[in-house]
């Protein structure tokens, strides 16, 4: 998912355009310090970002426990 900064300083998940969407759910097992690099179309879900402050938010499992992992970026 992707989340926006809001004018509060909470993270809240962008609006969604599209109700009607789905993703392929492959599963990945990662060497330790592995890497992996994914594309992925988010236009369709939530269309063009606006200006600001955004996190994209990928849940993956470790061991079995589901962790989120995180990476935040700006567009100007």
């Amino acid at each position: 998912r992707i989340d926006k900064l809001s004018d509060d300083g909470e993270w809240k998940e962008a609006r969604v355009i599209n109700d009607n969407y789905g993703f392929i759910a492959i599963g990945w097992i990662l060497k330790p310090r592995g890497e992996f690099e994914d594309q992925i179309d988010w236009s369709k879900l939530y269309g063009e970002l606006r200006k600001g402050n955004y996190r994209i938010v990928k849940e993956v499992y470790d061991n079995g426990n589901k962790i989120e992992l995180c990476a935040e970026f700006t567009i100007e």
